[in-house]
């Protein structure tokens, strides 16, 4: 029969029911903590860290309840080991302990999610403005590039909007591919 722990991540609180050898990972996971690993899970980032307290005698000031593995030993320094910090990815559930998870491990933390074409233009008005002219070769079979590579040819890597990357083929049939590109930073506003 395998042997259950309770393991609890702060500074959430959320507490949960695991079996012994359960990677850390996955009781992240089911505990509803996205962490982060940009590397797949294989220890090479050190994004995942967090800080082990708690051994099976549940008394918090005992000293990390796991010991680490080869790739944490590598990855992390002998300081960090000490104080109880491991690398979710790589370590095991052995004991009831306690998880304190910092915000840099959480996937997103630093991100900013743009949820509507308002945040867009929020920050396309904190952009400087500048128009420039632009005279594009009219599609045909020797150059069949879509019309927003076309564009990018021209000024650069630029961002669009899905609202304006809509009224772009329109916008460039309608002025025979020339006009003026209104950019806001890196970001296409218009076609004029």
């Amino acid at each position: 029969m395998n042997q259950k722990f309770s393991i609890v991540f702060q500074p959430s609180g959320r507490k949960v029911q695991t079996l012994a050898g359960t990677p850390l990972r996955d009781v992240a996971a089911e505990a509803g903590l996205g962490l982060d690993y940009p590397c797949g899970g294989q220890g090479s980032c050190g994004k995942c860290l967090v800080r082990l307290v708690g051994k099976a005698s549940g008394k918090q000031d005992a000293g990390p309840p796991t010991p680490p593995n080869e790739t944490e030993g590598i990855l992390l320094s002998s300081d960090e080991l000490q104080h109880g910090m491991r690398l979710a990815c790589q370590t095991e559930v052995q004991a009831p302990m306690t998880v304190e998870v910092p915000e840099q491990s959480l996937l997103g933390h630093s991100y900013q999610i743009l949820s509507g074409e308002d945040d867009v233009d929020d920050l396309i008005a904190e952009a400087p403005v500048r128009k420039v002219a632009l005279s594009l070769p009219k599609p045909s079979l020797e150059d069949d590039l879509p019309d927003l590579d076309r564009v990018r040819r021209a000024l650069g890597p630029v961002e669009v909007s899905l609202a304006t990357l809509r009224k772009l083929p329109a916008r460039l049939r309608a002025h025979d591919f020339q006009g003026t590109a209104v950019l806001a930073g890196d970001w296409l506003v218009d076609l004029e």
